[in-house]
């Protein structure tokens, strides 16, 4: 059997501490990382097409990078 729990890190983390048992029941632990702001226009871009048949504005893809980068920034106390 395999199961898999996915989720934030730190609520994976939360999760793991409600329980003694539950880190020595799930020893395996992989982090996958982040969407770039990039990568995140393209697969916007591409849903786009394959979903709606649209396309982008010609230089709404670099303004749409630099929105996921905004909404992506850590927030700096």
């Amino acid at each position: 059997m395999l199961v898999i729990l996915a989720g934030y890190r730190d609520k994976m983390s939360t999760l793991m501490r409600a329980d003694p048992g539950l880190p020595r029941r799930f020893p395996v632990k992989h982090h996958l990382s982040d969407y770039s702001p990039q990568q995140l226009t393209l697969i916007a871009t591409d849903r786009a097409m394959r979903a709606y048949g649209m396309t982008l504005e010609e230089g709404a893809g670099p303004k749409l990078t630099e929105a996921f980068a905004t909404i992506l920034a850590p927030e700096v106390p």
